[in-house]
């Protein structure tokens, strides 16, 4: 199963959701670092995307089957050592604005799935994981509305993902370097 924003957007949409792809992706990619299993699914989907939003039971297994899948190809992303980690945003062809505010909410996911609730202290982490939490923090902060010339964003949004992107890797070798191939073999992801 591929990751294409437009494709998670719209299950997103279908069920009434306000999480968006990106921001879907970010938390998936917070519970992989935290360790958070995916059987723990029935837990953590409806805090984390359904808070305060009833959706049916059909709606909900639909939906949950789709997220599984999403979760697995984090899973498997990381656990090849990052090498097919990418954040998961809009492409290029759409506007600037939109792909900030994307990343902004990748990261705003990151950091409520991997703090909140995967439960991860900043004493757990070296210091270079925390500074790379604060980067995070800082990115999710950002105000579309601020935008520098196109050329100024370009190659500033392509050093934020590639930064997002290493500092994600770091921070799931630090936490899981010792879990790394069990996980992958408990989550039902060929090798």
């Amino acid at each position: 199963m591929s990751m294409v924003f437009e494709e998670v957007d719209e299950n997103l949409n279908r069920v009434g959701t306000t999480t968006n792809a990106s921001e879907l992706h970010g938390m998936l990619a917070g519970l992989v670092c935290a360790g958070v299993d995916e059987d723990d699914i029935e837990n953590w989907l409806p805090v984390l995307c359904f808070e305060d939003r009833y959706v049916t039971e059909d709606e909900y297994r639909m939906f949950e089957h789709d997220v599984r899948g999403f979760y697995r190809e984090v899973l498997k992303q990381l656990d090849e050592f990052g090498v097919e980690f990418n954040i998961l945003l809009p492409e290029e062809r759409n506007s600037s604005t939109d792909r900030i505010v994307a990343m902004t909410s990748w990261c705003t996911g990151y950091l409520k799935a991997l703090i909140d609730y995967g439960e991860i202290s900043v004493e757990q982490l070296s210091e270079e994981c925390v500074e790379f939490l604060d980067d995070v923090r800082q990115i999710s902060e950002l105000d579309p509305e601020q935008e520098p010339t196109q050329e100024e964003m370009e190659s500033s949004f392509m050093i934020l993902d590639e930064h997002l992107r290493v500092g994600v890797q770091l921070i799931d070798e630090q936490l899981n370097m010792h879990s790394i191939s069990t996980r992958y073999k408990d989550a039902g992801v060929p090798m």
